[in-house]
């Protein structure tokens, strides 16, 4: 027994154990999230009645948040290797949107006159039926698309050919582009947004009503935040120097608007917009302040914490791109671990902090002196951070607090702003550098655990002549990248094969049963239909199969060349295609039942065949069709599997040797 299995007293298996008990009750954790989502929707096909009220879903939603973190909590203790993510929830999401639109296209009237006659009425209210239903899948799947960053090897090109960071960013986009890491396609897209604008960002953060629109109103000696007691702030609202007082709003799915400032609260506010309905991307407003310096834009976020709505979501996402985070404490409500999470995370995401305790002119002096050192000391102990904390009231004559702290500490960091961006955008692609390097350590180990890919080598030493990838192993790894991708294509192709061939299953299965009936009084049709059916498929599950085969091969040819180039371990093999859905035909042949007609030798062979087509589709056509569809649709779930399996052991390895080259001429940017 290892010492630490000694320490916490569970063995290999235990461990195995208690993550696949953990890994059932999420699971049912997430079923039971689906049932009162489910409940709620207006979806035609509910299961549950909505039975439920706002507080049994938000109560629902905050002990399954507990119950995970518990499980998290534990895993972490048992120093148990957490499941990693098999995709990017984006990608995913695609993915069964693809699928929406391929059985959509099931519903053409040529498809639906098999199962009856259907007027020209019915068909072309079908095909409006399918245009319009294939039209929001449509626009979803593009807006999804754009979302994903699909630009992002452009916008690299765009940005110059010099530098280590362009050059790191430029290895990081090949690396999350592979399947299994798109969960920093976000942040990377960010980095080049900042890139790209080159502005210094002020996000203020803070739970509800603890005074960020009040705070940014009054630094900026403006109204045009809307404030309130409850929650206010909808959308990261953007504000930066402009000659022209105005907002800009953009859309997920309309026309960018300029709009006077007087209309920003039917965008930004949770009264007017409530939950996003409106589906508001981003808000900019400018000001032609004198506080407001060219380059720095302050971003007022939506509250966080148990009064939060969807608005909480937008303030997380938002929170990397700062370069400065100015956090708000209640003075009346005290430090949180919300507050906590905030700092902390601004910090590991390569941003300054400074914490500010607002609505200060409530309390004495010595109060607020003692908030202070209660506040420090708790970031101190809790988070092991040393941020500046400022007591703050925009009111009265308190609101000197306000001002000293702006010219004392704020101002001086905006008059440098040009050089604290360029700081904070090394930290954060070191950041993300560290982050992708962790993520493909860690997957590696829990595959080797598993016995599932590659016998690690230790990296080669790196030097500063030596630290771009040789260019026969470059041209490999893009090769496996391609080979990938045109089995991922293919998979559609080859399986929709299988859909097109119901009508020549028939006239072959229809042939072979005449020529037996001529010759024979005991026909078992069923038996015939089967044996037809099942040699007809195999060839396209042939040709499936093969081709799982053959990029299997190509791959592991590409990364013995890799490999050899390297001087390292020859890679382990590759997982081979297994769990093929196996070929039930025994209900659809079951049905089919063949008498000989009484006057068959006078029929003749071919009007024989004629009659047995007939009834074979009467009989059958129709549930043949269905069949034909649900296995090709399995078939081509087993493929797209199958192809994400190499694609992981393949992206593994392929990373590995492009992540521990660029980190050495980058180990400045951390």
């Amino acid at each position: 027994m290892s010492d630490q299995t000694e320490a916490h007293g569970f063995s290999e298996h235990h461990q195995r154990h208690v993550r696949t008990t953990f890994q059932y009750i999420d699971k049912l954790l997430s079923e039971a999230e689906h049932t009162m989502a489910d409940a709620g929707s207006p979806s035609p096909f509910r299961m549950h009645s909505d039975d439920t009220t706002p507080i049994q879903r938000k109560v629902t939603h905050d002990y399954i948040m507990r119950i995970r973190e518990a499980m998290g909590r534990v895993i972490g203790e048992l120093e148990i290797p957490p499941s990693e993510p098999h995709s990017g929830a984006v990608w995913a999401a695609a993915i069964n949107l693809m699928f929406c639109s391929i059985s959509l296209n099931e519903l053409t009237p040529e498809r639906m006159r098999a199962y009856g006659p259907l007027s020209s009425e019915a068909a072309h209210k079908l095909d409006g039926i399918r245009a319009e239903l294939d039209g929001l899948v449509a626009n979803l799947r593009s807006f999804l698309g754009k979302g994903a960053g699909g630009d992002l090897q452009k916008r690299l090109q765009q940005l110059g050919k010099t530098g280590d960071e362009i050059r790191l960013l430029s290895e990081i986009e090949r690396i999350i582009t592979a399947h299994g890491l798109v969960e920093f396609r976000g942040t990377l897209s960010m980095l080049l947004d900042r890139m790209e604008g080159a502005a210094f960002e002020v996000g203020v953060f803070g739970r509800v009503s603890s005074g960020k629109s009040s705070l940014l109103n009054y630094i900026l000696q403006t109204d045009v935040l809307p404030i309130g007691v409850t929650p206010v702030t909808a959308i990261p609202t953007r504000i930066s120097h402009g000659p022209l007082a105005e907002a800009g709003i953009e859309f997920a799915e309309a026309q960018p608007q300029i709009i006077a400032l007087s209309e920003l609260p039917e965008f930004a506010t949770e009264q007017k917009n409530p939950g996003n309905k409106k589906h508001v991307t981003r808000i900019f407003v400018k000001l032609p302040s004198d506080r407001l310096a060219e380059g720095v834009t302050f971003v007022d976020t939506p509250g966080l914490g148990s009064l939060a709505v969807a608005g909480a979501e937008e303030t997380i996402a938002y929170l990397p791109r700062s370069d400065l985070g100015i956090l708000l404490i209640d003075a009346s409500a005290g430090l949180t671990q919300d507050d906590l999470v905030v700092v902390q995370a601004l910090y590991q995401a390569g941003a300054n902090a400074m914490v500010l305790i607002s609505k200060a002119d409530l309390f004495s002096v010595v109060d607020r002196e003692r908030m202070i050192d209660y506040v420090k000391a708790n970031l101190r102990s809790q988070i092991n951070v040393e941020a500046p904390v400022h007591a703050v009231s925009v009111f009265g004559a308190d609101s000197a607090l306000c001002d000293r702290w702006f010219e004392n500490e704020l101002r001086p960091s905006l008059a440098q702003h040009h050089e604290l961006a360029i700081t904070s955008q090394k930290r954060k692609i070191g950041a993300l550098r560290e982050a992708v390097t962790g993520t493909l350590e860690r997957r590696l180990q829990v595959r080797q655990s598993d016995g599932l890919v590659l016998r690690r080598a230790e990296p080669a030493a790196v030097s500063g002549d030596s630290a771009t990838l040789p260019e026969k192993t470059t041209k490999a790894l893009r090769n496996g990248d391609r080979i990938l991708e045109r089995a991922q294509s293919g998979s559609f192709f080859l399986t929709r094969k299988i859909t097109k061939m119901r009508r020549v299953i028939i006239d072959v299965a229809a042939e072979r049963i005449a020529t037996v009936l001529i010759g024979s009084d005991d026909v078992d049709a069923g038996a015939i239909f089967a044996e037809t059916l099942t040699q007809m498929i195999a060839k396209p599950v042939a040709a499936t199969l093969r081709s799982i085969e053959e990029t299997r091969d190509a791959l592991a040819e590409a990364m013995q060349v890799a490999a050899s180039a390297f001087g390292r371990a020859t890679p382990d093999e590759l997982p081979k295609p297994a769990g093929m859905p196996m070929l039930d035909v025994n209900e659809i042949s079951k049905k089919i039942v063949i008498e000989k007609p009484a006057m068959s030798s006078l029929l003749g062979k071919g009007l024989l065949t004629s009659r047995v087509r007939r009834k074979l589709e009467i009989e059958c056509d129709r549930d043949l069709l269905e069949f034909l569809s649900l296995y090709a649709n399995r078939l081509r779930r087993w493929m797209e599997q199958s192809i994400n399996a190499l694609r992981t052991s393949f992206t593994a390895f392929a990373d590995m040797h492009r992540v521990h080259f660029e980190a050495a001429p980058a180990s400045g940017l951390s």
